[in-house]
Parts: C-alpha cells; structure tokens; sequence
C-alpha cells in the first residue's frame, strides 16, 4: 500500500498522476471485492453444512398410547462363537419410491440379530422370510422365527425353522390359515423329532411371527419370549410352557400350597415344545394385534432374559442410538456383561422395526 502511493506522489505529470490514482483505487477495490466474495462463498458453505446436520437430528418421539389385543396360552390336544451372519439388512428408500411399496408392503422392516455363545457351536437358529416373491408375502406374510434348542441339541433348531419356513411358503401348500398351518406343522414336527432322536433330549422351542401388513399373528411353543415395544412402554407378549403352569394351578385349586410350588425342583423345566412328544400348550392368537410404525418386535431366548429383566432390556434399547441393525448385538453384549450371562450358553436377539 505505501508503493502504490510513493508512486503517485513522486510523479511529475498531472495526467500521469491521475492516472495512476485511478489505477491505485480500482486495484484496491479489486481486491476487496475478491476478499467479499471468498468470505461469502465460505459464508453460505458454513450454513449449507450446518443445515444438512440439523436435516439429520432425530425428531423427539412422541410417546404413543399402548393398545393390543389381548391373548392367553392356548392349551389343546395334539392331533457359532462369533455373530451369527444374516443378509437380511435394512434397506433405504428414497422419498420418490414410496407409491411403489404397495407392492411390495414388507421392504421397510428393518431386521436386526445377534446370537452369542459359550459353546462349541451356535445352538439356536434365526431365520427370516428372504428371497420370497411379492405374491406370495402378500398371500401369506413375512414370517421371521427363533427357535432355542435343548442343552446339547445344535442341530434340531435348524432343522425345524428351515422346515416350517420352506413348508409356509410351498407351492403345494394347502390354503390353510396361519393357526391351522402352525398347529399342523407343530404336531407333525414334534412326532418327527420324537422318533428319529437317538437320546430322547433332542427338542427346540420356537417362536414364531408372521406380519401380514400390520397385522400380527404369534405363534409360541417352549420358553422362548416375544416383547412388543412401542414409544415409552413394553410389554411381554408370550408365556414360558414351563412346569410351573401346572405348579400353579394346583395351588389355585387347593391341590398345593404356595411354597411347595415355588420350591418345586421342577419349576422351571419347559413341558412343551418341539421334541417333548406330544404339545400340550401352545401361545397363539387368532385375533391379529394391530402394528404401528416405529413398533419394535423383540424375540428372545432364556439366555437374554435371565440374565437381564426387563426395565433393563427396554433401558439398553431406548439408550441405543446406533444404526437399528446393530441393535440386537449390543442387547447381546449387555446380556453377556451382567452377572447371569451366558449361564444358558446362548443369547439369541432377533429384533424387526416396523415400517411404514
């Protein structure tokens, strides 16, 4: 700035003074405009970002009011070490592409599944709807199941859900209801492993779910829990089929008193599933429950809710605000950390987020 100046000063001719003070002015505005506009550019980037990251702030979810349709336990007659791996993984879809999901009414659940465990091989088995063709997910529903085998049975939980999920969605099956379909699948899987084991321990209880639109059939045999969360509540949907059903209806009719059911060695042992030769209860409903959007469906084994209740499990969940997928891992991890994991060698999450 002094050079420019000297420059004027000292020159002897007045036009060429005049000129060079013209010349002297512009430059200086040349670079202020230059500094205005660097300033702006950077300006408007700054409030383009800080837009984009109030665009992904979660908006505060407002507590909805609980409602379900009530069901009881139905008693009738019989006539790995690591994450277990899924490709069932949440999908995005764009704005634009909404109208289009009428077609295909079951791509926004999104599906997160951990197992954990302290033995040799993954005992329990997980397994979702994957690959079906729309007409047939309308016709039938999006069927996602959990079975926890028996102590030292690794091979029937798998065996059974590939069954029942291959059976569901068979061209030759018979256009029956989801309740006749399960009774009949359930019996007939039960006589099945009954016959073939060769020790007489091998049995898995299941639990199943079957989403058609946003209603919701259950499907429950053994100890294997389903937990319904929506906004600030939750609420245990299914009963454990253990000895003390009948503990405690001995008390209720006088045959007993209280301490010796609550003593009973028996109490806790499971009288009904896939396996024992003959069901005698089984949790289903023939009146569907009515889903919401941002409803969470938690399936679980024994593993996971004995070794933490259930303030517990819904405090992990409602502080997790990591990607929906991972959620059931750190279910898992929390189960495992408490004084009571992995006493059952497995801890099996499967989670479904419904969608719109």
């Amino acid at each position: 700035m002094n050079f420019i100046l000297d420059v004027a000063t000292n020159a002897q001719n007045p036009m060429s003074q005049t000129t060079t003070l013209f010349l002297a002015v512009g430059l200086i505005l040349g670079v202020a405009m230059i500094g205005f506009g660097l300033y702006m550019t950077f300006k408007n980037k700054k409030e383009t970002g800080s837009a984009l990251d109030d665009a992904y702030d979660e908006e505060p979810y407002e507590p909805q009011e609980y409602t379900t349709n009530e069901y009881t336990s139905k008693d009738y007659e019989s006539t790995e070490n690591d994450e277990l791996d899924t490709d069932m993984e949440s999908q995005y879809i764009p704005p634009e592409a909404q109208e289009d999901l009428q077609e295909s009414p079951f791509v926004q659940n999104e599906v997160s599944h951990s197992v954990k465990t302290s033995a040799y091989k993954v005992r329990d088995s997980i397994r979702c709807a994957h690959d079906i063709e729309d007409d047939v997910l309308n016709r039938y529903g999006y069927l996602a199941m959990l079975c926890d085998g028996l102590d030292g049975d690794e091979d029937t939980p798998a065996y059974i859900s590939k069954r029942i999920m291959d059976d569901f969605y068979s061209p030759d099956r018979i256009e029956n209801s989801t309740q006749d379909f399960f009774e009949n699948a359930i019996d007939k899987l039960d006589a099945e492993i009954v016959k073939f084991s060769s020790n007489g321990k091998a049995g898995t209880s299941l639990l199943a779910c079957v989403l058609l639109g946003k209603e919701l059939y259950i499907i429950g045999v053994g100890g294997a829990r389903l937990y319904h969360i929506r906004g600030n509540h939750i609420k245990q949907l299914t009963s454990e089929h253990r000895y003390s059903i009948e503990l405690d209806a001995m008390v209720k009719e006088g045959e007993i008193d209280l301490l010796d059911a609550q003593s009973n060695p028996r109490r806790n042992e499971l009288i009904s599933y896939i396996g024992v030769g003959g069901i005698n209860y089984i949790d289903m409903n023939d009146v569907p429950i009515m889903l919401n959007e941002n409803d969470i469906l938690l399936y679980c084994s024994d593993g996971l809710y004995n070794a933490l209740d259930e303030d517990e499990i819904f405090s992990t969940i409602n502080n997790y605000n990591g990607v929906f997928k991972n959620c059931a891992k750190v279910l898992t991890a929390a189960a495992m950390e408490s004084a009571n994991g992995l006493k059952d060698n497995d801890i099996s999450v499967l989670m479904i987020k419904v969608g719109k």
